[in-house]
């Protein structure tokens, strides 16, 4: 798949959750900006998906959207095209996606949790699904 057609493919980073089961962490930022060795999850994903050749970005906030925002001001969005849309708080995950419809900007999608870092092939992934021509492709990872 050519980098011109990764380009334009949308990506849905749910980056809603309240975090509740980080405890104190949970309270004060919001759980895809808890870090990992130094660097927030969120930052491994964004820059894995600059690697792997994407650009369009949703990204449907929640809890401390604003915590969320001011992080990808520092990164200057990591050069890509990142939307943020404040989608509620208490949103469930179905209405989340609802409310970001109007910004999808490609046939296909690709839906990521905020709160995972990931290294799949994606392309592949991606390729593989579009040549299916299936509804949805879900991945999973299991923690070793």
């Amino acid at each position: 798949m050519e980098n011109t057609k990764l380009k334009e493919i949308t990506i849905i980073i749910l980056c809603g959750g309240k975090g509740s089961r980080l405890g104190a962490l949970g309270k004060k930022i919001p759980k895809t900006l808890a870090k990992v060795q130094n660097k927030e999850i969120l930052w491994y994903i964004l820059n894995f998906l600059k690697y792997s050749g994407f650009k369009n970005i949703i990204l449907p906030l929640g809890y401390k959207g604003k915590k969320i925002q001011n992080f990808l001001k520092k990164y200057n969005n990591f050069n890509l095209n990142i939307e943020t849309i404040n989608t509620g708080v208490n949103t469930n995950i179905g209405k989340r996606l609802y409310l970001v419809g109007n910004k999808i900007r490609s046939e296909n999608i690709l839906l990521l949790n905020g709160d995972a870092i990931f290294k799949f092939n994606l392309k592949n992934i991606y390729k593989n699904h579009c040549k299916k021509k299936i509804g949805i492709t879900f991945l999973t990872g299991e923690v070793t």
